[in-house]
């Protein structure tokens, strides 16, 4: 095999991971249905506290990926914070939420998160104090995805690479 039979993502995982790459960040279908039961935490709103059904905000969804594609088949992300918010494109404080909300019991996975986060801490070398990181575990959901996935009847098919044009007079003004 040639390097010109190989695609530039391919070649990138062997060169410079030195392993044969076995997904791309695989999105499973599920998580765009998502929902979790928490409590409303804007203050001074008279529905504070109440208790609400959310969907997964976007910011969530491509925080999702980008673990999932830094994880690798492994399904283990250490990334800082400030790493992943440089890949997502927002601030650290969005990251966090969003891991909040990926860590929630999902509805339609059966009551688990979409992934696991455990705090750890390591001891500087040279004794001057220790960093805080999160060990990040990508939650297995292949069975709980397939089982939902399998109810939706009238699931949406986009079709694949036709485009509609906008003419002038459909475009907003």
């Amino acid at each position: 095999m040639t390097n010109s039979d190989i695609s530039p993502a391919e070649l990138y995982a062997i060169q410079l991971h030195n392993e044969e790459p076995g997904y791309y960040a695989q999105i499973p279908g599920v998580i765009y249905h998502c929902t979790y039961v928490s409590a409303q935490k804007k203050k001074g709103r008279k529905d504070h506290g109440k208790i609400v059904r959310r969907k997964l905000r976007p910011i969530a969804l491509c925080l999702y990926g980008a673990i999932r594609q830094m994880a690798g088949q492994k399904n283990v992300c250490w990334a800082s914070t400030d790493t992943l918010a440089d890949w997502v494109g927002c601030s650290p404080g969005s990251i966090s939420e969003a891991k909040e909300e990926l860590t929630q019991e999902m509805e339609q996975l059966g009551g688990k998160s979409l992934i696991t986060v455990v705090e750890k801490r390591k001891r500087h070398p040279n004794g001057t104090g220790s960093t805080t990181y999160h060990h990040i575990t990508i939650n297995f959901i292949r069975g709980e995805n397939n089982a939902y996935m399998s109810t939706i009847k009238d699931h949406p098919k986009l079709p694949i690479g036709i485009i509609k044009p906008v003419h002038n007079s459909e475009a907003p003004s």
